[in-house]
């Protein structure tokens, strides 16, 4: 008898509720992010997705040229 033998298709595991929404937050931040990437999304408007945080922009040469 291997070990997963002791498990049944319809199982109970018990799960702290702490537990149980970090794990659901995280499977919708991964599924945002595979919707993002699927629908061609530039990377940087994932980033600022999952980090809440606005990313700037560096300035470039022609900015401080004021061209």
């Amino acid at each position: 008898m291997g070990i997963m033998d002791v498990f049944n298709p319809e199982d109970r595991v018990s799960v702290k509720f702490s537990d149980f929404y970090a794990l659901m937050r995280d499977s919708t931040k991964v599924e945002f992010m595979e919707n993002a990437i699927n629908c061609n999304v530039p990377h940087r408007y994932i980033r600022e997705t999952v980090t809440g945080k606005a990313e700037v922009e560096p300035e470039t040469e022609e900015s401080q040229n004021g061209d």
